[in-house]
């Protein structure tokens, strides 16, 4: 088997191989390995990590459905969400590739998040930032509720001030958290 079969083949059997390791498997300088995946069309393109959910789907559909029925509602609907960040800021994918002629849009899933050092709430209205908050690092959903049911009025609060609208004595009652997942 010649050289060229054997980059093209090692690219077949694991499109997400890099050149470095073929040109160890096989023997021939890495730049050889590159010019030969270029001449025939492959490049390497990059993976988008993405958090895998089980069972997701048929909740998702629901809420694409309860949208498209209440989409007047949208303005004032308040999407939140945490992130958690660690001491390196983002991971690193930039080695992460899949060989190919035409883009595959590859994804790969993770099956669990790993522990970071802060985690950060923030909540959008009507096209207005509500937050940032800062979490407690050991993020439990019984420490998110807590956070929705005890801090949030103060973030509610600002926005509020910032809109010119006031805070009456009847928005001080604990809120009523209502999860769609």
């Amino acid at each position: 088997m010649d050289e060229v079969e054997s980059i093209l083949q090692s690219v077949e059997r694991s499109p997400t191989i890099s050149t470095r390791r073929i040109s160890i498997r096989i023997g021939v300088p890495h730049i050889r390995v590159w010019r030969t995946v270029l001449l025939h069309g492959l490049y390497p393109f990059h993976l988008q990590m993405m958090q895998r959910l089980e069972g997701d789907e048929a909740k998702r559909l629901d809420l694409c459905r309860w949208v498209i029925a209440n989409y007047r509602l949208i303005p004032f609907v308040l999407f939140t969400d945490e992130a958690s960040f660690n001491r390196d800021g983002i991971n690193n994918i930039h080695n992460s590739h899949r060989w190919s002629d035409k883009n595959p849009r590859a994804i790969v899933e993770r099956n669990s998040q790993h522990p970071f050092s802060v985690n950060v709430w923030c909540g959008v209205i009507n096209n207005h930032l509500i937050g940032p908050a800062v979490l407690p690092n050991r993020l439990t959903g019984r420490a998110y509720v807590d956070f929705l049911q005890t801090s949030f009025h103060y973030y509610w609060k600002r926005f509020l001030w910032l809109k010119g609208c006031t805070w009456s004595s009847s928005m001080t009652e604990p809120l009523h958290i209502i999860a769609i997942w």
